[in-house]
């Protein structure tokens, strides 16, 4: 038991990276654009860990843990993960520094042991198609 509980973080990695950011959902169909797509997905979930680290320390202080979701940051992430390599260094780290506070304001109280019935355990979300896939 005590086996399957350490492993749950790698397994919600797996989770993040093939259902939140489709990291098999490539732009292309040559090798390069595949290498270029999922190191940017890769590189927008670790800022997104960083933000979230970042977010959820400016909090640390109140009584009870919070935390910031992973949807939020990775939302987050996608506008600035864009516009990062643009602009000036001084630039980039404001830019930064605002998504990470727009991400505190965005808190959530860790709630443990709460469980609620899933409404489809074995529908899982739809797949796409080499052919129709978006484009980012």
């Amino acid at each position: 038991m005590t086996l399957y509980h350490g492993r749950w973080g790698a397994e919600e990695g797996y989770k993040r990276q093939e259902r939140w950011l489709e990291i098999e959902n490539f732009s292309g169909r040559s090798v390069l654009v595949m290498q270029q797509d999922v190191r940017a997905k890769i590189l927008a979930l670790n800022l997104a860990s960083m933000a979230q680290g970042l977010a959820t320390r400016r909090h640390a202080a109140r009584k009870h843990p919070y935390q910031v979701g992973w949807t939020s940051s990775l939302s987050a992430m996608k506008d600035t993960r864009v516009r990062l390599p643009i602009g000036a260094l001084v630039a980039a780290g404001a830019l930064l520094t605002q998504t990470i506070l727009g991400l505190s304001d965005a808190v959530e109280a860790v709630r443990p042991y709460r469980q609620f019935p899933r409404c489809n355990p074995g529908k899982l979300k739809p797949r796409f198609h080499p052919a129709y896939c978006r484009t980012a």
